[in-house]
């Protein structure tokens, strides 16, 4: 079909999937979109787009069946293959072929053949979950790749373009003529086993392209980072600089992994306010590379977006070009806040903290207490101004502050304040809230807060261990809420010291200290002395090591040694203590109170929810990354089989949030059909071109914070990292946020409000385009609009004319606006986004919607769409984020964002 032009396809095959795992069905889950199993298929002008399989071949599977004629044929000309994933089992998997897996299976149907023939064809943006990204050429195939370019293709292991794969005694053959690579890795083309792999063109130079972490005079030649891809959707962020201060230029490699000459047609250009260096030369021998740096002014303040260009003579349209973005925030203060001990800082403390800062354990009386010191830098440009310190929290009033800080402070300039707590007041643990007024730029809240305790006791001999490495931590005896000693390499011991001091006013005798479980812990306690005169101190160490990732966990106890239980009530003072090796598994935990975390199953228990509740809330505390990422809490059943699922929002790289959307906007609370006690979760994210990190992974981290919280943080060289903060929560959904509300049904339900609901809007804005966006009523959950279903005729001219008339939203680039308007209850509500146009000018130039044809509408329901994707992204409760290029465009989902808050009227 068509013309020969693969840019121009005569069949789109889109959204494929394969994902059967009856064994009756033996390709059940291979083929996203075609299975060829033994016969002959000829592709021509076709394009393959977001089609998925759950085991081989994200698009196609050409596969031989058996000895009695079962050979596969499969040609491919002119076509592309554009976002398609084979799934696959995760790294080691024997599963791959993130576009096209050949596939002679020599291992078990005797000397059957499978052969693949491809010219002329785009391999783009696929992904494998084992090897071969885009192709992978297997146990005996015949593969022939001719003409073809290879473009940000990635494979969990292996190569990330083609891959050869064997059993043993099979003979895999691949023929590479006149292709180009972009080189994501240096491994292209990789092979195992017993292959030939024959690259007939072998004066190809191949470019590859990367990011250099570092000021370019510190480059180490032989550790190139970050690589990048050919029109890569996701901006290269380089970056902030403060206004008017100097900027450092970031630096980029060209390297050719080829085998002949690569000749740069063209030196680097930038679009403005960007510049860049050349060239040194525009000839790359194979191995060798060049730099240039790109840079960007100092002003004025704001987000700065442009592109970076380069001639190549290899990739598809003979240019590299990527975008960039760089943020220039106004000259300000900055504020950090350190704990001292000694006069010395032993930690820097973060804003919001709820892990409680120990400020010492005394006797009851009216004795005199140490103050705490804490030291406050200015690290801004601007002068700094402070509020005076004060305390919240049921305890407060026990809290004291002895120094206040200096204020204002001068850039680089530092000044310190001084606190205590009452000894008078009855035996007990105080805790409390310090806070004070701050016009940090890094503060934006104008409030820094951190969480402290003191401890007061009865004159009786009391014993007080703390960890003493970095932020004190003072242990509570029975405390099952494990004390993180923290994180070491594989095979690299880590130590960390506890001190044991007697606060009471006569002798303290201890036995030594002991551990529950010694398996990959040691304990020193050679310096230990048990017994403790009133105001002593001992210490005793506690190291852990492992040789493959764990989680290690066991139980301190330090018994009594004298007349009288002065040690615990039970006579034995004991806490739990956890050390993860690369983060990974930790043994089970019972339901407690609140929310806690199995580390052998890697899920969270619900805690009892008639004190905690039966809700979660979701939010992100920080993210490095250049991708999109959605979020997925699933509730599972005893053997981690799902249950339930729910996709409560999309996170935002830093660099594609327009200004004024922070951090902070991106939480949900989110919830099940029913939530119980005991019951299970699992947290995943995956990139929306597919990857996941799966709750089993390694690559997640799980630490309780204290309070009923736990820190996920996900990492991955492929986007990065990302941190998220989860507890259980009484609070209940925000209204219109219900478990209605999810990824893929971006609605407000309001359906069980009776009357009349205010909504406030706040529109931020990162595109070219002028969009309008506006909500409309849906009849059910499916969209339907006065009997029009989605993707029925006359569907969008219905779903506008439906539209509440008093929700008019747009706003300039990089510019706020806010908006009011009523809403009835008792029902739902969508939003849609008209593409450079308003209601107007759609419903006479465009109103039935047509690809093409004039202004563009897209809607939640993908049915809705001419192009068949999805625009809208759940960003958070109420929180919406639009997509206004056809085709799903650069899928940043940024271009236009809306928040809703909703009261009743």
């Amino acid at each position: 079909v068509g013309d020969g032009d693969r840019n121009n396809p005569g069949l789109i095959l889109e959204g494929g999937y394969a994902g059967i795992t009856d064994p009756s069905q033996a390709l059940g889950d291979d083929g996203g979109a075609i299975a060829n199993a033994g016969g002959t298929v000829i592709v021509d002008n076709v394009r393959f787009f977001n089609n998925t399989a759950t085991d081989d071949g994200g698009a196609i599977i050409n596969v031989a069946l058996n000895n009695s004629g079962g050979s596969a044929a499969l040609t491919v000309f002119d076509s592309a293959f554009i976002n398609n994933t084979a799934i696959g089992d995760g790294p080691p998997s024997p599963d791959g072929g993130g576009a096209i897996e050949n596939d002679s299976n020599l291992d078990e149907s005797s000397g059957v053949m499978a052969t693949l023939t491809v010219e002329n064809v785009l391999f783009q943006n696929n992904s494998s979950g084992g090897t071969g990204g885009a192709v992978r050429n297997r146990d005996g195939g015949d593969a022939s790749v001719l003409q073809s370019d290879f473009v940000g293709n990635t494979a969990a292991s292996g190569s990330a373009d083609i891959s050869q794969t064997n059993s043993s005694g099979t003979t895999t053959t691949l023929e590479i003529d006149q292709d180009t690579f972009d080189a994501l890795d240096d491994s292209s083309i990789n092979g195992s086993g017993d292959n030939d792999i024959e690259i007939v063109d072998a004066n190809l130079p191949i470019i590859s392209v990367f990011q250099i972490i570092g000021a370019p005079d510190d480059v180490d030649p032989s550790q190139p980072d970050i690589p990048l891809s050919d029109g890569q959707a996701s901006r290269i962020d380089l970056g902030s600089v403060i206004e008017g201060n100097p900027v450092t230029p970031v630096a980029f490699r060209v390297r050719n992994d080829g085998a002949a000459d690569l000749n740069l047609t063209a030196q680097p250009s930038a679009s403005s306010p960007f510049t860049v260096t050349t060239f040194a030369t525009t000839t790359v021998t194979p191995g060798a590379f060049v730099d240039f740096n790109v840079e960007f002014p100092s002003s004025p303040v704001g987000t700065l977006n442009g592109s970076v260009e380069f001639g190549t003579g290899t990739t598809g349209d003979g240019t590299f070009n990527f975008d960039v973005q760089a943020v220039v925030n106004p000259s300000s203060p900055q504020i950090k806040v350190e704990l001292l001990q000694a006069g010395n800082p032993v930690g820097e403390i973060d804003d919001n903290r709820l892990v409680p800062i120990s400020l010492g354990n005394v006797i009851q009386g009216p004795g005199p207490v140490t103050p705490t010191s804490f030291r406050i830098t200015n690290t801004g440009d601007q002068d700094l101004t402070l509020g005076n310190v004060s305390f919240t929290g049921s305890d407060s009033a026990s809290f004291n502050v002895n120094t206040q800080p200096t204020t204002p402070l001068t850039p680089g300039a530092t000044t310190t304040f001084d606190i205590s707590y009452d000894t008078t007041v009855p035996p007990a643990t105080l805790n409390g809230t310090v806070g004070f007024t701050t016009n940090a730029f890094n503060n934006p809240d104008g409030t820094f807060n951190f969480a402290v305790q003191g401890t007061v006791n009865a004159g009786d001999p009391t014993i007080v261990v703390t960890k003493i490495n970095g932020i004190p931590e003072t242990a509570t005896d029975g405390a099952t809420t494990p004390i993180f000693l923290g994180d070491t390499p594989s095979g690299t011991p880590r130590e960390v010291t506890f001190e044991v001091a007697n606060a009471g006013n006569s002798e303290l005798i201890l036995a030594v200290p002991t551990l529950t479980n010694m398996d990959g812990f040691m304990l020193g306690t050679s310096s230990f002395n048990p017994t403790l005169a009133p105001g002593a101190t001992t210490s005793f160490t506690v190291t852990f090591e492992g040789t493959a990732q764990a989680t290690l966990d066991t139980v301190v106890q330090i018994g009594e040694a004298g007349e009288d239980p002065t040690v615990s009530s039970d006579g034995i003072f004991d806490f739990a203590i956890r050390g993860t090796i690369d983060g990974g598994i930790a043994t089970p935990v019972p339901v407690g109170d609140t929310l806690t975390f199995d580390g052998g199953d890697r899920v969270f228990i619900i805690g009892d929810t008639t004190q905690s509740g039966s809700n979660l809330e979701l939010k992100l505390n920080s993210i490095s990354s250049s991708k999109i990422l959605d979020v997925r809490a699933s509730k599972v059943d005893s053997s981690n089989q799902v249950l339930e699922t729910t996709s409560p929002l999309a996170i935002l790289p830093g660099g594609l949030r327009p200004n004024g959307f922070s951090a902070s906007s991106q939480a949900s609370i989110f919830g099940f059909s029913s939530l119980a006690s005991g019951d299970r979760l699992v947290v995943e994210v995956q990139t929306i071109d597919g990857q996941t990190i799966t709750f089993n992974s390694n690559q997640i981290r799980v630490s309780d914070i204290g309070g009923g919280q736990f820190s996920l943080t996900f990492s991955d060289n492929s986007f990065g990292s990302l941190e998220l903060i989860l507890r259980q929560t009484t609070v209940g959904d925000p209204l219109g946020s219900t478990n209605n509300q999810r990824q893929d049904l971006e609605i407000l339900d309001l359906s069980g409000v009776s009357g009349n609901a205010n909504a406030s809007f706040t529109v931020y804005r990162e595109a070219v385009f002028s969009n309008f966006v506006g909500f409309y009523r849906i009849d059910d959950l499916s969209g339907t609009v006065g009997g029009i279903a989605p993707g029925q005729s006359g569907y969008a001219q219905a779903a506008i004319n439906a539209r509440v008339s008093a929700i008019e939203l747009s706003v300039s680039n990089q510019g706020l606006a806010t908006a009011s308007a009523g809403l009835s209850g008792s029902a739902f509500y969508a939003p849609f986004i008209l593409v450079q146009a308003g209601v107007n000018q759609f419903l006479e130039e465009n109103p039935d919607n047509f690809a093409g044809a004039g202004p563009q509408a897209y809607f939640v329901f993908q049915g809705a769409n001419p192009d068949g994707v999805d625009h809208i992204r759940l960003l958070g409760d109420n929180t919406f984020g639009f997509e206004d290029l056809p085709g799903g465009g650069d899928r940043d989902f940024n271009d236009i964002i809306v928040k809703v808050d909703i009261s009743i009227a």
